[in-house]
């Protein structure tokens, strides 16, 4: 009842001061409560007029000469010129670098990892059929004082505003996926 009884006041009280105000106006902000139309300014005409006409500045490229350049054949007899000697090493073998197979097998223990915690269940927010991207992330992550390492999965998700793709990321320590955490919020995704 008090809850009503405040609410008509409220309502009075605003009555009250959209009737009251315009006659107090005056002597509130000392304006006039008379309403002021707006009309657009007639547009004026400058006395003066520009006579000489306007000329756009165009800026100028330096050409380049398309034709090559003769070949000159110097005599050597006429040209006293040296040649640097360098002295030769000997070529040392050209070994092709092998590919890190560690980081390689890296990567992809992290994405099987991802792959295993998935499909053992340790997530029901979504499933491996969902998952658009698989990535091994590059380094480890501090999160929460610990360390891991970390992969990332692309997903699509139904959610209140239609399909989504979202995020998420695998906190990996000792092999296998310690927690599911949204990469924007860092909160565990379960």
């Amino acid at each position: 009842m008090k809850v009503l009884l405040l609410l008509i006041v409220i309502i009075l009280a605003a009555m009250a001061g959209y009737l009251v105000e315009p006659s107090m106006r005056l002597q509130l902000t000392g304006k006039s409560a008379k309403i002021e139309k707006f009309a657009p300014k007639p547009k004026q005409r400058t006395a003066e007029v520009i006579s000489e006409p306007v000329t756009p500045v165009i800026p100028v490229l330096p050409m380049v000469n398309s034709t090559p350049e003769p070949n000159v054949e110097l005599n050597p007899e006429v040209v006293d010129f040296e040649a640097p000697v360098t002295p030769s090493k000997p070529d040392a073998p050209v070994v092709p670098v092998a590919e890190q197979p560690e980081a390689l097998t890296q990567t992809a223990d992290v994405v099987l990892v991802m792959k295993a915690s998935i499909a053992s269940g340790q997530i029901s927010k979504f499933n491996a059929s969902q998952v658009l991207e698989w990535e091994a992330g590059t380094g480890t992550e501090v999160f929460d004082g610990q360390t891991y390492q970390v992969g990332n999965v692309k997903y699509q998700a139904e959610t209140p505003f239609g399909t989504k793709n979202l995020p998420a990321k695998a906190l990996i320590k000792d092999g296998k996926v310690v927690r599911w955490i949204s990469p924007k919020s860092g909160m565990q995704i379960e």
